[in-house]
């Protein structure tokens, strides 16, 4: 418990303040560990059989005027660490490259973008048998083993990678009639695993660090897969405990603790400067949903209340907010690109000031705190009107991202006004098609899971399940077994090919872990922690989809059928009811099996 007890009490200006206590006695998680060995061989140079590595034999690295190397392709993404049984005739070396992608194993150089310098771990080989192990945690699938020209020959004997993350409760599940859907459900699955570590991690190679916004869809696609609550109490606690005096929340909370990849490595030298001070508002009134959710999820009321502080201090820093005058970059980001604002929708974001304000009334009922849930509740029809008047081209029948700008609509906006409850969503996106070749989508992942998000919640179920399909089916062709940091459907090429900065296992990615379960299968708490639940399942245009969903109480297990009405069953854990909604009825659910029959 001092671990993080110390990091909350140091945090920086403000986590004091914010009176915040430790995260529930949970210091540092014991993390599963796995053994993974390599899958195949992708290519050798001066390495004799290089292929009985794979069947646990040596193999002899011979360099002469050139090097003497190997690519290992581990089958798919892992994070942790690498290990090697080395035997040696003289002192030699060894160097060890990592790609997520073979074009990022193949690269020569040093590697240095923005905060991101390239990992190479070089290892000094003695005389004799040894193990050697490598620097530090790393993230990757393709290792490149290198034993420099010139240098003496070694003989490896074994190669182990440990895959590493938390321990997750492995018990939700996701099927239908779609394969496609199947693998994708699958790769976000896998991802969200991943990037869970001694908190939400945005991506395990880069960043590393503990976003506000990342977190939020990376708990969402938690919640229904893998149910976790004790690491995303912790990641809420470190986030609020990096509160600074005025209320604000820095976007990612490292002055708590929540630093890059808290093991040994040395390829983030350092937090990027400013970035542990830099405020996002949109990003603080995500912080309001992300409790919101957590409260929905777990009906974790003792968290709730001791992080409820920091809400009342961070409602009256956004009340201050003129939102149109806030700056892309540097005061929100939203992913929209017009002009030169860089990740920028004023639309956008004065429609996540909507959301988070209803969202804080709602969360002030449950605490009894009527003076906040007021000033909230006066605040929404004022910003609501002001969305309208502002924001509405009456004559395209759809929002824009900057008032008056006729060129400058983009998704983003439009499936923010189904989640602020304005606008009519279907017409809206039947004028973006009509002008699509002008209309922005999504590529970050957090903004491609709340404009999927927004269709569903406009019943546009085969629309939101196309996107799927073309967004994750894009980044299946191109042999991806984690989630991408971006996805841009406009680009015909593999992403940031020669980009190694390019993040390819970021959680904020993985939307489908939660949207399929949450609106296929149709499952949502109706009351906080499942006390009850409520099911609408909206197949689409698949033919059956079944699945398991975590929650307190239990398993909820459901299958779906399509015929002349929709069909199936849901078994309920005990001690929980339920409801199921169907087009034009209703169906109680008890504890136990309940079965339901197409009318």
């Amino acid at each position: 418990m001092a671990l993080v007890t110390a990091a909350l009490m140091t945090g920086g200006a403000g986590a004091q303040d914010a009176a915040i206590p430790s995260v529930n006695g949970q210091t540092v998680f014991t993390l599963k560990m796995t053994p993974v060995a390599p899958k195949a061989i992708v290519s050798s140079q001066a390495v004799a059989d290089a292929a009985k590595l794979l069947e646990g034999k040596p193999v002899l690295f011979q360099p002469g005027s050139d090097a003497a190397e190997v690519v290992l392709d581990f089958g798919r993404e892992i994070v942790g660490t690498v290990r090697f049984g080395v035997r040696a005739e003289a002192p030699s070396k060894l160097e060890i490259r990592y790609g997520e992608a073979l074009q990022e194993v193949h690269r020569n150089n040093d590697y240095a973008a923005r905060w991101y310098k390239r990992p190479i771990d070089h290892l000094e080989v003695k005389a004799g048998p040894q193990e050697l192990r490598n620097y530090g945690r790393r993230a990757f699938r393709y290792l490149r083993l290198i034993v420099p020209a010139g240098a003496a020959p070694i003989t490896l004997e074994s190669v182990q990678a440990t895959l590493q993350h938390y321990p997750v409760n492995e018990a939700g599940a996701f099927s239908c009639s779609d394969p496609q859907l199947n693998k994708i459900w699958e790769l976000a699955a896998y991802s969200t695993k991943l990037c869970m570590q001694q908190y939400y991690e945005d991506g395990i190679k880069r960043d590393g660090l503990l976003w506000i916004s990342d977190y939020r869809v990376q708990y969402l696609c938690n919640a229904l897969l893998y149910g976790d609550r004790d690491l995303a109490r912790k990641s809420l606690f470190l986030m609020a405990a990096s509160q600074n005096p005025d209320g604000s929340l820095p976007a990612q909370a490292s002055r708590a603790g929540a630093s890059q990849h808290p093991s040994n490595i040395n390829y983030m030298p350092g937090i990027p400067r400013g970035v542990n001070n830099w405020i996002l508002v949109n990003y603080c009134l995500d912080y309001i949903g992300c409790l919101r959710d957590y409260y929905r999820f777990t009906g974790d009321k003792d968290a709730l209340t001791q992080l409820w502080p920091a809400v009342q201090k961070l409602l009256p820093f956004l009340l201050k907010q003129e939102p149109a005058n806030l700056k892309p970059l540097g005061n929100f980001i939203t992913d929209g690109r017009y002009g030169e604002t860089w990740w920028g929708s004023h639309g956008v974001l004065e429609m996540q000031f909507a959301i988070a304000m209803q969202d804080a009334s709602y969360l002030a009922q449950v605490m009894n705190d009527d003076a906040l849930r007021r000033q909230c509740d006066d605040y929404l029809p004022r910003q609501r009107e002001r969305i309208m008047n502002t924001y509405f081209d009456k004559d395209e029948q759809f929002f824009l991202d900057e008032a008056g700008k006729k060129l400058s609509t983009s998704w983003h906006v439009n499936s923010f006004s189904v989640l602020a409850g304005l606008g009519d969503y279907a017409k809206q996106a039947q004028q973006l098609d009509k002008t699509s070749s002008q209309v922005r989508p999504a590529t970050a992942g957090f903004m491609l899971y709340w404009t999927m998000e927004a269709k569903f919640r406009a019943g546009m179920t085969e629309a939101a399940l196309n996107d799927i399909r073309k967004i994750y089916g894009h980044m299946l062709s191109f042999g991806a077994t984690t989630t991408w940091e971006k996805c841009d459907l406009t680009v015909g090429d593999h992403p940031n090919e020669t980009d190694a900065a390019g993040s390819r296992c970021h959680g904020w990615s993985a939307g489908p872990a939660y949207l399929l379960p949450a609106h296929v299968l149709g499952v949502q708490p109706a009351e906080p922690g499942f006390a009850s639940v409520v099911i609408e399942p909206r197949l689409g245009d698949l033919q059956w989809a079944e699945g398991v969903v975590p929650t307190p109480k239990g398993l909820i297990r459901l299958r779906w059928e399509r015929g002349s009405a929709l069909s199936g069953s849901v078994t309920l854990p005990d001690g929980m009811t339920g409801e199921v909604k169907l087009p034009g009825r209703k169906i109680a659910l008890k504890a136990g099996e309940n079965r339901i029959k197409a009318d």
